[in-house]
Formats: structure tokens, sequence, C-alpha cells
């Protein structure tokens, strides 16, 4: 996640926040859906739900249920805490964890003879996005050529020429678009 900015160059990049409310009514049509604030509470003191997390709870119980471990990567769904199961061993993550994760991906994981998918984990009825542009021009541009390349070659010695200074520094602008 992020971006990359290049050497000699001068970017703006302007912030967006977003921030999105969805309705919690289960007839409300995709792709906002329902949110269930119930659910929202049983996340906030891992840092609050996401549809992301809402679907790694259910892999971690899957996991659990079925490899009698858990994935280092996993977290242990709050339900199962009492449970404590012990991380798997790289022979069962090999042997067991990546086939039932590949079976679930495939939709052709079976567990007590039924196929087993992932949930249709409800939207968050709060979320916050950050969306950003970035907008760049060559640094430094001929107009403050050279007070930039004195006020380096002041600061770093003699050695400093326009187009090492272009291959070492950049400048960078950083903004949020609204800030109310």
């Amino acid at each position: 996640y992020g971006f990359a900015l290049r050497p000699g160059s001068e970017s703006y990049v302007r912030i967006r926040l977003q921030k999105y409310v969805n309705p919690q009514f289960r007839d409300t049509e995709r792709p906002l859906g329902y949110c269930d604030p119930i659910l929202e509470q049983d996340y906030q003191p891992t840092g609050g739900y996401t549809i992301a997390k809402c679907v790694m709870n259910n892999r971690a119980r899957l996991t659990i249920q079925k490899c009698n471990c858990i994935p280092f990567y996993m977290e242990v769904p709050r339900d199962l805490s009492s449970v404590s199961p012990k991380v798997c061993n790289l022979y069962q993550e090999w042997d067991c964890v990546e086939p039932l994760l590949e079976e679930l991906a495939l939709g052709t994981l079976t567990i007590g003879g039924e196929v087993v998918q992932d949930p249709d984990c409800p939207s968050p009825c709060n979320y916050v996005t950050y969306s950003y542009t970035i907008s760049q021009s060559e640094y430094p541009s001929q107009s403050v050529e050279a007070e930039v390349k004195s006020k380096v070659v002041g600061a770093r010695g003699a050695g400093w020429n326009i187009e090492r200074i272009r291959d070492n520094y950049l400048k960078v602008h950083i903004y949020f678009e609204e800030l109310s």
C-alpha cells in the first residue's frame, strides 16, 4: 500500500478522507449491503470490524476445526480464545492448512459432508477510506535551480551539481483536500 515518488521531482499529494455509513437493514441491496452493529461491537477490542477480519475469523475457525491448530498469521477468534489452539508447525501448514484454504477458495471444501464457503460478511456500519492524487514536476525547476544548488553545495560540499541533486533529492507536499 502506498505510492512511489522518484528523485528529481516535486510532488503534491492530495489526501481525501471519505467516511461511509451503511444502513442497518438486511433488505438493503448490495453493494452497500447491511451492517450489523452487534457484530461490530464484538470486534471493538481488536481495532474494529472489517469484512477482511470477518473472513479471516471464519478461516481461523475452520482451520482450528479441521487441522487442530492455527497458523501464526491468524488471530484466534474471541469466542474460541478459551480453547487456546497451538500454532501450526510447518508440516501442518503444508499438509492441512494450505489444502484447506485452497479448497475453500475453489469452493470444494467439505466438512461433515457439507460444502463450506467463506461467509457473506455484512458491510461495516461505519468505515473510513483515504484516497490520494499525485501531481509531479521536475525538481528543482529552472527558476530555482541556482538557489537550490547553492544551498546544497553549502550544506554538502562542492561535489554537488544539478544532475547529482536531481538523482538524490525530491520535494514532497502532502495535504488534505478538506479538514472539516
